[in-house]
């Protein structure tokens, strides 16, 4: 499974560039469409290179540690990732797009968050919660792009 999902998050940063191609204009990105794009490129990017830890962690740590370390630094991750996306939501709360998608995907993050730390403290187990965390994050990175298509083609429609 750790072996495919780098693949398809690296697939899903390069389809962004197709994004940056088709809404390139003279005026450039608003601040939001450039929030949205490093957001999109780093849940993506974040999947693929925490998809690959595995096979370096378990080189140097002993294989009954391994996940609780991985659960941490994935954990780690997100929290850096949903405070970054909680300052940026909150500069552009007056942008009503797709409100009830940001807070549940947003409740869903921190639920995550709080279960890696649990899984750290060892009360869940890490396994499944690290495998999770690297699926939520090639969700998310798909979810933004399909919002990303989605406001390239009413832009599209608009001029």
């Amino acid at each position: 499974m750790f072996d495919v999902l780098p693949e398809v998050a690296v697939t899903i940063a390069g389809f962004a560039g197709l994004i940056v191609i088709l809404r390139r204009s003279n005026a450039g990105f608003s601040p939001l469409d450039q929030f949205a794009l490093y957001f999109l490129l780093l849940t993506s990017l974040g999947a693929a290179l925490l998809g690959l830890l595995p096979s370096v962690i378990n080189l140097y740590v002993a294989p009954n540690v391994a996940p609780t370390i991985l659960c941490a630094i994935s954990g780690v991750f997100l929290l850096v990732l949903a405070v970054w996306r909680s300052i940026h939501i909150y500069k552009f709360r007056a942008y009503p797009r797709s409100i009830w998608l940001r807070r549940t995907l947003g409740f869903l993050q921190w639920l995550l968050v709080v279960a890696l730390f649990l899984a750290v403290a060892g009360v869940l187990p890490p396994d499944a919660l690290f495998a999770t965390s690297l699926w939520w994050l090639v969700f998310v990175a798909v979810v933004q792009f399909f919002i990303q298509v989605v406001a390239t083609v009413r832009a599209s429609d608009d001029a």
